[in-house]
């Protein structure tokens, strides 16, 4: 049995897997396993895979029958893994040398179910680390990217990725931060995310309207863990902001990711059905939840409450009005002829 698991799903990523696996077999700790989920790759990754597997058994090499998604293939990988600490790694990406030794370290030394490297917590950062004990901290802090973490089996239990949905960091990462008693963060190590994939799903040509509106999954799929978990309950309102950051998003990115006037204006429709039916009333408890004498055990020791009450104070009504005002331009270069969809 191996201390940690790793996971790397891969699909086609053979320009980009040496990288990655160079940086997993140089790493310093040594009691670890690489579970390689090939996901019926059609290019030269099992190639590469096989030859890395040949020459360090800590490779272990899967090979799924077909081509079924991250997720899926990252299940798989958690059912077959042994260590006791469980992390991934996207197969285009890769690591410092010792990323898992010090991340692994920081789980032994302080107990804590999972730790996060990010440098979006620089600025809270005290001796490179940070702590997060009290229940109903803010579960989306530091980036939901599954890769930047470290968690223990333990804490991952039964739970999974949603199959067959975009964005399916986000609802596990927030999952587990709403199931740990404590967490750490840490800017000690790194995890090199590269934007140099034209085939990445960071790019946001990928996103179609249709992917797109699996952002409300994960607030669905929280919202129904809320349900039937009474303590979850103090992230109630928490939830309810992604899915309105998840409204923001679309009206930020709509004329970039639909190729045609109608394919916005289906996406608007689905947008305001999902408005109308689940967020309406929502600002009215996200004003409640911000009230200053009532929202200090959402944060801990860190001084930036301030920034933090400035960025979560959102208006559904403006973001309502900026929506409505978008589209009318929308409209309007259209009856112009304007082709504002021109890649």
């Amino acid at each position: 049995m191996a201390k940690i698991s790793v996971i790397v799903p891969n699909y086609n990523n053979g320009k980009f897997l040496e990288r990655c696996l160079t940086s997993l077999e140089n790493q310093t700790e040594k009691d670890i396993e690489f579970l390689l989920m090939d996901d019926a790759s059609t290019d030269n990754s099992m190639e590469i895979m096989e030859r890395y597997h040949n020459r360090d058994k800590r490779f272990k090499l899967i090979s799924l029958p077909q081509n079924e998604g991250v997720s899926i293939a990252r299940n798989k990988g958690i059912d077959l893994s042994m260590g006791t600490y469980i992390g991934f790694v996207d197969s285009d990406d890769f690591v410092e040398h010792d990323y898992y030794e010090k991340l692994s370290s920081i789980l032994d030394q302080d107990k804590a179910p999972l730790v996060v490297s990010c440098n979006y917590w620089d600025k809270r950062l005290k001796n490179g680390l940070v702590e997060f004990r009290k229940p109903g901290r803010k579960i989306i802090e530091g980036g939901p990217s599954v890769c930047c973490h470290l968690f223990t089996r333990e804490l991952i239990g039964e739970d999974r990725f949603i199959e067959h949905c975009r964005f399916e960091d986000s609802p596990f990462t927030y999952l587990m931060r709403m199931k740990a008693n404590k967490m750490i963060a840490t800017d000690q190590v790194r995890y090199h995310y590269c934007t140099d994939n034209e085939n990445s799903f960071n790019d946001i040509l990928c996103y179609r309207p249709q992917s797109i509106l699996d952002l409300f999954k994960i607030s669905e799929f929280l919202e129904q863990r809320v349900k039937n978990n009474q303590f979850f309950s103090i992230y109630r309102n928490q939830i309810k902001e992604i899915g309105i950051e998840s409204f923001y998003a679309m009206v930020e990115i709509l004329p970039e990711i639909a190729t045609s006037f109608e394919e916005c204006c289906d996406l608007v429709s689905h947008l305001a059905v999902i408005m109308n039916k689940k967020y309406k009333k929502s600002m009215q408890e996200i004003s409640s939840y911000h009230n200053p004498n009532t929202n200090a055990i959402y944060f801990d020791n860190y001084s930036e409450y301030e920034y933090q009450q400035q960025y979560l104070s959102m208006e559904l009504e403006n973001c309502e009005q900026d929506f409505k005002t978008k589209i009318k331009t929308m409209i309007t270069a259209n009856k112009k002829g304007e082709d504002i969809w021109q890649k």
